[in-house]
């Protein structure tokens, strides 16, 4: 469960470090121009990254965890390219839907 919850955490952090450049504040939001509070967009993702590895260590330890976390980058980090890359007009709906279905998941997996 906490390998969900890293891949989770990974991916709104990446999410909101994208929110810190205008381009893709722009695709996700709709508006032009810079985003507001570059730095607090930063700080949130770097924060929301620390707690996908904590997670992550805490699950599997330090060796498999550190191992286990590269891949789960990875993986949200591919995820959230594909998406702002490929679909860049229907990207805002689908980062609310993505995590949605992770949380789902995580609550069907504790059931």
């Amino acid at each position: 469960m906490a390998g969900w919850l890293s891949l989770l955490l990974c991916y709104a952090g990446f999410a909101a470090l994208a929110c810190a450049m205008p381009r893709h504040f722009a695709q996700l939001t709709g508006r032009r121009g810079a985003p507001l509070r570059p730095r607090l967009w930063q700080g949130a993702g770097a924060l929301l990254l620390a707690l996908s590895l904590w997670a992550a260590l805490d699950q599997w330890g330090r060796g498999l965890g550190l191992t286990a976390w590269a891949g789960i980058l990875t993986l949200a980090a591919l995820a959230l390219g594909l998406l702002l890359t490929g679909i860049e007009e229907r990207a805002p709906r689908l980062l609310l839907v993505l995590p949605a279905l992770l949380v789902a998941g995580l609550m069907l997996a504790a059931a």
